[in-house]
C-alpha cells in the first residue's frame, strides 16, 4: 500500500515482523523438550517453551497383532534458545516430549518430528510435522 502522496507505504515490514514474532512467542504456553538419538544415549537439542498446535488426524495402523492409533499435528518452538541464543536445529526422527501444557492430556506425550517447515515468511518460528501414538481403547491398563 502506499499513502496519499505515493510516496512511501504506509506500514514497516520490521514493525509487522515484530508484532508476528510477539504474538507467535506469545502464544507458546506449553514446555517441550527436543532429543536426539535413542535412549539413554540421547542429546538434548532443546528445553524450552513451545506452542501445541492442535493434535488430530487420528489413523489406524497395524502393528501386529493390535491395530495403533496414530495422530499428526504440529508443534512450534523458537528459532533460538533463550539462555544462550543458540540456533535450535530439529530434524527428521527427532523426539518432542511435552513436558507441560494447559491440556493434561498432551503432557507427557512423546511426538517425533516428520517434517521441519523451510522456506516461511517469518524466520523466528520454527514449526514441526509431528507424529505420535494414541492409547489404544482396546488395550488392557495396569493397576
Amino acid at each position: 500500500m502506499v499513502n496519499s502522496t505515493g510516496n512511501q507505504p504506509i506500514y514497516r515490514r520490521a514493525l509487522i515482523d515484530k508484532y508476528v514474532e510477539r504474538y507467535a512467542e506469545g502464544n507458546m504456553t506449553a514446555r517441550v523438550r527436543i532429543t536426539r538419538g535413542i535412549y539413554p544415549n540421547s542429546t538434548l537439542l532443546y528445553e524450552g517453551r513451545g506452542r501445541i498446535h492442535l493434535q488430530g488426524g487420528a489413523v489406524q495402523m497395524g502393528f501386529g497383532d493390535e491395530p495403533q492409533y496414530m495422530v499428526s499435528g504440529t508443534i512450534s518452538v523458537p528459532q533460538y534458545h533463550e539462555v544462550d541464543d543458540a540456533s535450535v536445529l530439529p530434524q527428521i526422527n527427532d523426539l518432542i516430549l511435552i513436558l507441560e501444557h494447559h491440556d493434561a492430556r498432551t503432557m507427557g506425550r512423546t511426538m517425533r518430528v516428520m517434517h521441519v517447515d523451510a522456506g516461511g515468511q517469518f524466520n523466528s518460528i520454527i514449526t514441526m510435522s509431528v507424529l505420535g501414538s494414541e492409547e489404544s481403547p482396546t488395550a488392557v491398563k495396569p493397576f
